[in-house]
């Protein structure tokens, strides 16, 4: 296994949960290559109870915060950032994550309208960070079965 990129979530309600779900499962296989380092929502109590949970699930309690800036510069090691905030706070937060200087991956959709992706993609363009979408789309299992079919 190579050395694990620390990374946190933004966005601690039903979406983050699924994401740190996903985290776990990864933490589980021999491909695991990422540490939970941070969680931060506007609501502490949110980031708090994910933390909690991510310490159940993964064995170590990431740090909690209410801000990015804060927890960019407190948070040594930060690589990355999981931006599962609510749509429309998507441009703002991945804007924010982006120029405190972390790689982001971005919940679907990227943003609510053109103007607000290109905001976005002019930051990672900015601060040379690499941005992606999170889309499952090529694991539902009709995808795969089509995809099987083409194959």
């Amino acid at each position: 296994m190579s050395e694990l990129v620390d990374i946190a979530i933004v966005g601690c309600g039903g979406m983050g949960r699924r994401h740190l779900a996903g985290l776990a499962e990864l933490a589980r296989t021999d491909h695991n290559n990422v540490r939970l380092a941070a969680v931060c929502d506007l609501d502490e109590r949110k980031a708090a109870s994910l933390a909690d949970e991510a310490e159940t699930m993964l064995g170590m309690r990431p740090g909690v915060f209410t801000d990015v800036g804060r927890m960019a510069a407190e948070t040594e090691g930060l690589v990355g950032a999981d931006c599962t905030t609510d749509t429309p706070a998507h441009h703002r937060v991945g804007v924010d994550l982006l120029d405190h200087g972390l790689h982001t991956m971005c919940e679907k959709p990227l943003a609510l309208t053109m103007r607000s992706c290109d905001l976005i993609i002019e930051a990672a363009e900015r601060n040379g960070k690499i941005l992606s979408v999170a889309e499952n789309f090529r694991r539902d299992p009709i995808n795969r079965l089509v995809r099987t079919l083409i194959d």
